[in-house]
């Protein structure tokens, strides 16, 4: 049986590399997207099984790639993060349903390393 996949999208290259380093010796393969359209292409090629996105990206935003796997791989499990949620943003985000979860940032790597590793599990 394959390894699941968890795919971190972020345009802070720092914070994937981060991810990288916590994530190295889980018992699930981390794939780090710089963009949007990287995040999505990566969709094409890859079953993601969780996908952990940022709201604010440099090239189209997370609630776009969000709705993109809520609508072609409903069954991957989609967290957004985020450092610029109103309320009324968030209320909108449920209501569409685009996430399961919402982390926001600045998080504590090990605690959202204990979410993920849960929410493959």
């Amino acid at each position: 049986m394959s390894k699941k996949i968890v795919l971190f999208v972020d345009d802070e290259i720092e914070i994937l590399e981060i991810i990288e380093d916590v994530f190295k010796d889980s018992p699930f393969n981390v794939i780090c997207a710089e963009s949007g359209k990287t995040a999505l292409d990566y969709s094409k090629k890859h079953k993601i099984n969780l996908i952990v996105c940022d709201l604010i990206l440099n090239d189209i935003s997370g609630l776009e790639v969000l709705t993109h796997f809520k609508e072609n791989h409903p069954n991957t499990y989609r967290i957004l993060t985020t450092g610029y949620l109103d309320e009324k943003q968030e209320n909108y985000c449920r209501e569409i349903g685009v996430f399961q979860k919402i982390i926001p940032k600045p998080w504590d790597i090990y605690e959202i390393r204990d979410q993920i590793t849960k929410a493959v599990s």
